[in-house]
């Protein structure tokens, strides 16, 4: 059984606070407040992480174990023995079947089994056969090779804010940039895009909310689910083309999947391939212009914009969390973890870990902590789609910058109803 002091480079973990093994009632309800959305703790979740790093680092919260800490958080994505990416028979799972009439965890388990068939959702070896299928898609040689398609449809979605003057980034730039970019990738109709994005936004809400919305999610799944199958069908007809779609069919020489596979693998990734990217935009654009020392300083030296991308993801992460399930019984700082129990590991909190970074809460474009940002994961689960995301915010955000000068926030942003993948509703910017 693997503990957090194994698994510290160096040997044993110096403890520098005793073990937690509960917490205070306010400190638990809050947390659960946050969990289920709460608006005034989603504006600024930060004070409330700094408050579970110092008075329970390991929470025991009901269903599932909730982890702060950088240290801790990496010493679970390094030991995918025991602790498993394939959570569809996680504590959380089965907390939410148990408030739900049968019909309705029959829809839970639907929309967890399409869930579970990402990459992102599975050990080796099916982590490896699946993302094998695909990643050559996503190395950085051919996503530079994008960069001036990229470059044109930002410029395309930016000319219409010209004679306006004004911008909401969200629905004109974040939003259609990174979702037309993967429906080309996946050889989709552009035409499409409206009811990918309603069904996303919908299977968003299940995903950020332990599935409050089963019914509305189920039937947006199963309606992506229904476009997808006619788009291999449509595809079988036509011939082989170079896209994912074609990979995924076997067409350039690998191995066929099954419907069941190529759907499940469509919904998530044209979802993954948008909605975090969606959010790295808006978050990464409001924290400069929240920084005006910071925003000139890129102004000043463009070059910056490649190393400074992994502070603006680290200041504010678009995923706030992620989870694994217990294979076997394990314990971390002395909170015991039983086996199938899900463990949430809470990557915002743990980019902002005062033991991991130098003035955390502070955005530092030339920030030189030897502490990795662990925002677009880790080891085998480093997010595949790493490179395009890099680079769809950056030019988005040096396009914005450099195309308005006097680019300000025009009134308040607010944040999405959405704990797990954090973002702003609406961004309007002045542009002259």
């Amino acid at each position: 059984m693997a503990t957090v002091e194994s698994l510290r480079p160096g040997g044993h973990l110096e403890r520098k606070d005793k073990v937690v093994t509960g917490s205070s009632p306010t400190l638990v309800e809050d947390v659960a407040r946050l969990f289920a959305a709460d608006p005034a703790l989603l504006e600024d979740p930060y004070p409330l992480y700094r408050r579970m790093r110092h008075e329970a680092p390991v929470l025991q919260l009901d269903r599932m174990v909730v982890v702060s800490r950088h240290e801790d958080v990496l010493a679970v994505l390094k030991d995918p023995a025991t602790f498993s990416s394939r959570r569809n028979t996680g504590s959380i799972i089965e907390a939410r079947a148990a408030q739900l009439d049968a019909a309705g965890v029959e829809k839970l388990r639907a929309i967890v089994r399409t869930q579970g068939m990402a990459m992102t959702e599975n050990d080796d070896p099916e982590h490896a056969r699946l993302r094998g299928l695909v990643n050559h898609a996503f190395t950085p040689r051919r996503v530079g090779a994008m960069r001036d398609d990229i470059q044109a449809l930002t410029d395309s979605l930016l000319a219409r804010a010209d004679d306006a003057g004004t911008l909401e980034v969200v629905a004109d730039l974040a939003f259609p940039l990174p979702l037309r970019v993967i429906v080309q990738m996946f050889g989709a109709p552009l035409e499409d895009c409206d009811d990918i994005r309603r069904w996303s936004e919908v299977i968003a809400v299940a995903f950020g909310t332990e599935y409050s919305n089963v019914d509305e999610a189920y039937k947006a799944l199963v309606e992506f689910s229904d476009y997808i199958v006619n788009l291999v069908e449509g595809r079988r007809r036509e011939g082989p083309k170079p896209d994912l779609m074609s990979i995924l069919l076997g067409d350039e020489g690998g191995q066929a999947q099954s419907d069941e596979e190529i759907v499940g693998f469509f919904v998530r990734t044209l979802f993954a391939g948008h909605e975090t990217t969606t959010n790295a935009i808006g978050n990464s654009l409001v924290a400069l212009l929240q920084h005006p020392e910071q925003l000139e300083l890129i102004r000043e030296s463009p070059r910056r914009y490649r190393t400074a991308l992994d502070e603006l993801l680290r200041f504010r992460t678009s995923v706030h969390a992620i989870h694994r399930v217990a294979a076997e019984d394990t314990e971390l700082r002395g909170v015991p973890i039983a086996k199938g129990q899900s463990v949430r590991l809470m990557l915002a909190s743990a980019n902002h870990d005062e033991e991991a970074f130098a003035n955390p809460d502070e955005l530092d474009l030339d920030r030189s902590d030897e502490a990795r940002p662990l925002s677009l994961g880790f080891g085998v689960h480093t997010c595949m789609g790493a490179w395009l995301q890099r680079q769809e915010v950056e030019v988005a955000i040096s396009s914005l910058l450099s195309r308005y000068p006097r680019i300000r926030l025009e009134n308040d942003v607010r944040r999405r109803p959405n704990f797990l993948h954090a973002g702003y509703e609406e961004i309007q910017l002045s542009l002259r």
